[in-house]
């Protein structure tokens, strides 16, 4: 007779590997952006790169921010091949670690935000502990661990923020 662990785990593989999208056409990437936060990453107007300052605590929101992190600078318009790169490496399941948690302290530095026709997707990168957090129309929808794709996304912001110091000294 199967234990109550084992009947659970045959009961959740199923949900874990098909995703919680009534669409079982889309990856199980796309359940971290949400249907709409997905489309507008797959199928963008424009994509911008901003410098965020990685601020914590109770001297977040401005009126000029992402995700309640002052933008340093930017928009930096995203050129096709890194827009692709970054579109390729973000619905890829592969690209997260779906079963790990950190202990850091979230702090992005760079956001690349997807202008859709319907709505606008930011996705938040913290180089620091190689985690990014997803934002649809200003609200918070998911975010995971990137560390297999680590040196992908440095080449792609790098490529995006050629004069940015801080950002050129990231290690791949």
């Amino acid at each position: 007779m199967p234990s109550k662990f084992g009947v659970t785990l045959a009961l959740l593989i199923p949900v874990v590997f098909t995703g919680c999208s009534s669409d079982q056409k889309l990856p199980l990437a796309s359940s971290l952006f949400g249907a709409r936060g997905y489309e507008s990453l797959r199928h963008p107007v424009e994509v911008e790169a901003y410098r965020i300052k990685p601020i914590v605590g109770a001297l977040r929101a401005r009126q000029k921010d992402i995700g309640n992190y002052p933008i340093i600078s930017g928009p930096a318009k995203v050129e096709s091949k890194s827009q692709k790169d970054l579109q390729r490496i973000l619905s890829s399941s592969l690209t997260y670690s779906w079963f790990s948690a950190k202990s850091c302290e979230f702090q992005p530095g760079v956001a690349v935000r997807f202008i859709g026709k319907e709505s606008i997707t930011d996705v938040l990168f913290c180089f620091s502990c190689n985690e990014l957090k997803i934002n649809v129309d200003g609200s918070r929808v998911g975010g995971e661990d990137f560390d297999k794709r680590r040196a992908e996304l440095v080449a792609i912001v790098k490529r995006v923020f050629p004069n940015d110091g801080v950002v050129q000294k990231l290690e791949p």
